[in-house]
């Protein structure tokens, strides 16, 4: 067994002191405070400026000296907690706060989904998890210069693919409106998105498929949406195959047949495991089931066909192994929170046919997601 006090200095030591990050405490125990700034005491890189127990003072207080890093409860109350978070982002939307309460993730999301936090701290915390969190923090967040690639980065960190899945939008807007919706500052920022979190892998590089060789096809409204996913996607699938070599051969199935009507019993067959090791395992790698992963991913492809073809929605839900329109439509509704019909309606048709001219923008829907539109 490892030590865990020889893990937390080797995750010290791993830390190096080139920039000084200003940090607020935010938490009415006065115990917590106290640990976490032991904690973060012990960082190099990091420095606790504020020490904070009345919430009333918070957002006063940031106004006066914007710290970098605000570590904010949640808990008492907790949906103030989210409004100061919300607060500080209008003063500053680059400012990384991280979250901490004993709610997980999930319980919140319906909540801060638009806050667009960098993070989100479970209680009880140990030292491991602080020092963890700001390293990558420290690697990732570079003074406030990217807001997406820190949360994209923590995401990764926390295995909570769900967690991307549901702020995928509120992400590619975000990502927009700071590259000022031009598509080849956008077209940038995916490019270090993806290369960013692949060398955080620490193993053999992903081909990057950015820059678009013709980024025109950003233009399109929620294309930006499937690009991050394409991102996010092949990342949890290099570190999770890491972790455990028998989920190379269920994606490599997954890959080839994900347009046909497959469920659980397909890939139990076809890929030698059982369906409890490989409910657990994908569990624990993406923080979703087996089946609701596929769904996703065949909800991706529909999306693509919605953006970029006339096709119905009864043509769709063939194309990617659903046998009834009806269900198709279930599915879709209970993943994006919206009907297949409002979602058609953000496709704007002029910009969609001009960033089809080009037969790079097929070149390169084909070599990412696998689709021929031609």
């Amino acid at each position: 067994m490892i030590d865990q006090n020889d893990n937390t200095n080797k995750i010290l030591n791993n830390l190096s002191n080139d920039n000084v990050y200003r940090v607020m405490i935010a938490d009415i125990d006065p115990l917590m405070r106290d640990t976490l700034s032991t904690i973060i005491s012990k960082i190099d890189g990091f420095s606790v400026t504020h020490s904070i127990g009345n919430f009333e003072t918070v957002v006063e207080q940031f106004k006066r000296d914007s710290p970098d890093v605000v570590i904010l409860e949640l808990d008492v109350p907790w949906l103030r907690g989210l409004d100061i978070a919300k607060e500080i982002l209008e003063i500053d939307p680059y400012t990384a706060i991280y979250t901490i309460s004993t709610y997980d993730y999930f319980e919140i999301s319906q909540f801060s989904m638009e806050i667009k936090i960098a993070g989100h701290i479970l209680k009880p915390v140990s030292p491991s998890l602080i020092i963890e969190t700001l390293k990558h923090h420290k690697q990732f967040y570079k003074h406030k210069a990217s807001p997406q690639l820190a949360i994209l980065s923590n995401i990764v960190q926390e295995k909570s693919f769900d967690r991307f899945y549901y702020n995928i939008n509120n992400l590619a807007v975000s990502l927009q409106d700071e590259s000022g919706h031009n598509t080849s500052n956008v077209n940038t920022k995916l490019n270090h998105i993806h290369l960013t979190l692949s060398n955080c892998n620490r193993s053999d590089s992903i081909i990057s498929p950015f820059p678009i060789l013709d980024p025109t096809l950003l233009s399109i409204d929620r294309i930006v949406e499937l690009c991050l996913f394409y991102i996010m996607n092949s990342i949890f699938i290099l570190k999770s195959t890491k972790r455990n070599e028998r989920l190379k051969t269920v994606f490599a199935f997954l890959d080839k047949n994900i347009t046909k009507d497959i469920g659980l019993s397909q890939l139990v067959e076809n890929c030698f495991i059982s369906q409890g090791h490989l409910s657990r395992i994908f569990k624990s790698c993406f923080n979703i089931t087996v089946m609701e992963y596929i769904h996703i991913r065949k909800l991706i492809i529909s999306k693509i066909y919605f953006l970029l073809t006339d096709y119905t929605i009864s043509e769709v839900a063939d194309i990617v192994g659903y046998n009834e329109r009806s269900y198709f439509s279930k599915i879709f509704k209970k993943f994006e929170k919206i009907t297949i019909q409002q979602y058609k309606q953000t496709k704007n048709q002029a910009n969609t046919k001009e960033a089809l001219v080009m037969s790079d923008s097929h070149k390169f829907i084909n070599e990412i997601f696998g689709i021929e539109l031609l």
